[in-house]
């Protein structure tokens, strides 16, 4: 394949990753890939690059996406798709539940690509969850407090690409923002600042285009933490409207924490 048809090549597949054509991950994080303007992406100095870069973005499975970027990691060395390459495998890591997996490769993307948001936003929303029990939980809380805050702060800046209509950026942008903020009021809580949590979980529920019903639960849930028992049940009744069903039966148990014999709190 010729130099010009190469980067063609990859200008498709990049407009495709933002569409969310390529990017086997679950929903949240499928609708943001690679967001900046297509004709300022990496470039491959050969077909074998490519070739194999491509092996990584079509992988059947998360085992196969796994070892085609590590592969790909020790073949290409110097390779400009590095930083992609370790955004698919956090993302596999994701998928997998490999926690140190995920953070290693998410983090190994942000020094190759400082502004990726799919890795930003990745890291932010799973940190929380995979620091219960580990020693070193306050540091990895800042950064995902840094990394919701870079998004929210590079939202304001990216240069989209062309083929990414207004009216869908505007909805994706929302999301991104409602979920940073989501981090930023999760980590608040577990700090025990309840009144910065409550702030950060509003925005995210209230502001997101696309309402999520486990944003409303961590509202609810954080809305009983302040006293604010009107405002929880109605929090963690609309999340149980939303769903999913996990979160619908997180909800309804949570509303099980009010007084018995309260008809607010009882669902239909």
């Amino acid at each position: 394949m010729a130099p010009g048809r190469l980067r063609y090549y990859f200008v498709e597949l990049t407009v495709a990753a933002a569409l969310g054509i390529f990017c086997f991950q679950p929903p949240l994080a499928a609708q943001f890939g690679p967001l900046l303007n297509p004709l300022r992406g990496p470039q491959a100095k050969s077909q074998e690059e490519l070739d194999d870069f491509l092996k990584i973005v079509t992988a059947p499975d998360t085992d196969a996406t796994l070892q085609a970027a590590d592969r790909f990691a020790l073949s290409f060395p110097q390779s400009e798709f590095l930083g992609v390459a370790s955004q698919y495998k956090m993302l596999a890591c994701q998928r997998a539940g490999r926690f140190n997996c995920l953070l290693e490769s998410g983090e190994r993307s942000l020094v190759l690509q400082p502004d990726n948001l799919n890795a930003l936003i990745t890291l932010a929303s799973e940190i929380p969850d995979g620091t219960a029990q580990r020693a070193d939980r306050a540091e990895l809380l800042r950064r995902a407090e840094d990394y919701a805050h870079r998004v929210i702060e590079r939202l304001g800046t990216i240069h989209i690409a062309h083929e990414v209509s207004l009216d869908r950026w505007k909805v994706i942008r929302g999301e991104m923002e409602a979920k940073a903020h989501e981090v930023l009021g999760r980590v608040a809580a577990s700090r025990g600042d309840v009144r910065t949590a409550v702030t950060e979980l509003e925005l995210a529920a209230h502001k997101n285009p696309s309402p999520q019903g486990l944003q409303f639960f961590y509202l609810g849930a954080t809305y009983r933490l302040a006293g604010k028992n009107d405002q929880a049940k109605t929090a963690l009744l609309r999340a149980v409207e939303l769903g999913p069903e996990r979160v619908r039966g997180l909800a309804s148990d949570e509303l099980q924490r009010f007084a018995p014999g309260s008809t607010d709190g009882k669902l239909e």
